[in-house]
């Protein structure tokens, strides 16, 4: 549960970033326009309580945009609200093809409810607007079939995410567990590698997976190495009992 919750921050951090304005330059004759980009604004801006009273403004206003309880839910989940899930099922009551409110309804079900998680996903994925960079929609899978033990499409998902955007560090995370699963070692540490290598500093599970596989390859010095960086990353225990295990 742990590791899931933790990669699904990591997920929402990087989608979060990318929010596109398309769904705002559609609206230049909505007359309440400046508060949706208001809104937004202050959400680029981190100043998530000034973008979420904005946007209760701007929904008190207009009821049937879907982007804008997308946004509001973006911001809520940021802010530790317990309205995400319901204004991310607003959203796509109103506009079921949103393949970005498909995408971040998986992200938030994916901890509890991996079945509804995979469904919005395949919906996601084929309903995605053509030329739009769908490989977290298909790491976010692999994650998901790795909790699920599909191993099968563990390596199917992680492979088509990296096809399309070879700098998803998710996706070669996720195929380094199906290494280890397969007990090929050195393919779960390059692909390990190649994580670190993309995000060195915030997601502390290649440095947890490549040390299980210098584990079992009894490259112990070089595997704590890696448990105790896990460790640091986290700053929690979650890492103490595999430390406790190799590393005494």
């Amino acid at each position: 549960m742990k590791r899931t919750l933790l990669i699904v921050t990591l997920l929402f951090l990087v989608n979060s970033v990318s929010i596109s304005q398309t769904a705002i330059k559609k609206q230049a004759l909505n007359p309440n326009i400046e508060l949706i980009k208001s809104a937004y604004n202050a959400y680029q801006n981190s100043d998530y309580q000034n973008a979420l009273n904005l946007i209760n403004d701007y929904t008190d206003k207009e009821k049937n945009d879907y982007y804008a309880y997308y946004l509001r839910a973006k911001i809520e989940w940021l802010i530790n609200s317990d309205n995400v899930l319901n204004d991310l099922n607003k959203s796509l009551n109103i506009n079921p093809n949103f393949s970005d409110a498909l995408y971040e309804r998986a992200l938030f079900e994916s901890g509890n409810n991996k079945q509804a998680a995979l469904n919005d996903l395949y919906n996601a994925i084929k309903k995605s607007p053509k030329g739009v960079n769908i490989s977290y929609y298909y790491s976010l899978r692999a994650d998901i079939d790795v909790d699920l033990l599909d191993w099968i499409s563990v390596f199917e998902d992680s492979n088509k995410a990296i096809l399309l955007d070879n700098t998803n560090g998710n996706a070669y995370r996720s195929l380094a567990q199906y290494y280890i699963e397969k007990e090929d070692f050195y393919k779960a540490i390059d692909n390990c590698d190649k994580a670190i290598h993309i995000d060195p500093i915030n997601d502390a599970f290649p440095f947890y997976y490549r040390g299980l596989a210098k584990a079992k390859l009894n490259k112990m010095d070089s595997a704590c190495s890696d448990f105790n960086m896990a460790k640091r990353i986290i700053k929690t225990d979650q890492f103490d009992d595999v430390i406790n295990k190799y590393c005494k």
